[in-house]
């Protein structure tokens, strides 16, 4: 539907209701989890306004886009400029989408306090104001588990409760995968359990069937790293590697990278010196570690950025690495 009218808008030079579109496009995309289809309308997107300037603020947007490629850093960073910008560069929903954004970050980082420090205003804030769609600040599946990862499994339980219900009362497809995803959540964190694996399974098919990518790899990772713990290794690499499947897909190599880290532990893999590369991902690591971007990366060698940043998100797996100065002295070229 917005497609079709950003379509219409360039057709009639309607720049003004061009960047409103493609900001609400952009949105469907990162709530999708398409990284590389987001960057690339935010890039469209500067040159609409160039056109017809406005007060949109795209800064949210470009933390959201920065979580769900995976690059936790960034997305903690830019989210901060947003949260701590004043009302006149600003706005409410602005601010609360990127502590979203800064809580889907620090996930990936391993970090649940400081996830839900950032979640739980922002689900606060649904319940003060009375939003009753759980679609609008879709923020409850990942405040679940964030306190279930903290142990404040009863606070997990009564964001999953409130979820639940009005889900129920809506029959809201998002909102009912996600609380089988958050039940399944707060099962696991408190030791393995059969019927709660297959529940986060189902979750993430309810997710696949509505086009939710995203959402499936995440509900895919956080099963596969219950089954490593509880050493069903063969459901665990199934789990990890669909996951890892579905983020490179995306474009979101900090996920992706995360489910290989995965993976290695499940047989207990240590970096090679070489670190196993294949000459492409050698040669892709070898560029950056001589600094160059992405994009001259992807120039240099004919592929697409989308490309490079799958095989590098590799390189960092094989070689136990997470920043392109470890890997300059990995590979003995200077930093």
């Amino acid at each position: 539907m917005f497609g079709g009218l950003l379509a219409a808008a360039e057709q009639r030079g309607e720049a003004r209701s061009g960047t409103v579109i493609m900001i609400q496009l952009c949105e469907v995309e990162l709530r999708a989890g398409d990284a590389a289809a987001a960057a690339r309308l935010l890039a469209e997107w500067d040159q609409w306004a160039m056109l017809e300037p406005q007060d949109l603020a795209t800064g949210r947007l470009a933390a959201a886009l920065a979580a769900v490629r995976g690059d936790a850093g960034e997305a903690a960073r830019l989210a901060a400029r947003v949260v701590q910008a004043s009302e006149a560069t600003t706005t409410p929903w602005d601010r609360l989408e990127a502590r979203r954004a800064a809580g889907v970050a620090a996930l990936l980082a391993r970090d649940p306090e400081q996830a839900a420090g950032s979640l739980e205003p922002v689900w606060q804030h649904t319940q003060r104001e009375g939003i009753e769609d759980p679609g609008a600040f879709p923020v409850a599946g990942d405040l679940a588990e964030a306190l279930a990862e903290t142990g404040r499994l009863k606070m997990a339980g009564a964001v999953t409760g409130r979820l639940a219900g009005l889900a129920a009362a809506q029959q809201h497809p998002w909102g009912l995968a996600t609380v089988d995803r958050a039940a399944a959540v707060i099962t696991l964190a408190g030791g393995y359990d059969d019927a709660a694996a297959v529940q986060l399974a189902a979750a993430a098919e309810a997710y696949w069937a509505l086009g939710l990518g995203f959402d499936a790899a995440r509900a895919l990772l956080v099963l596969g790293r219950a089954q490593r713990r509880a050493k069903k290794r063969a459901a665990a690499r199934e789990s990890l590697a669909a996951a890892r499947a579905g983020f490179e897909q995306l474009g979101c190599p900090g996920w992706a990278q995360a489910a290989a880290a995965e993976l290695d532990r499940i047989s207990g893999r240590r970096a090679a010196p070489g670190g196993g590369l294949t000459p492409a991902e050698r040669r892709v690591a070898e560029l950056a570690a001589a600094g160059l971007s992405n994009k001259q990366i992807a120039d240099q060698l004919y592929l697409s950025v989308g490309t490079v940043e799958v095989q590098l998100s590799r390189v960092y797996a094989k070689l136990g690495i997470t920043s392109r100065a470890q890997l300059a002295r990995r590979l003995g070229a200077p930093a």
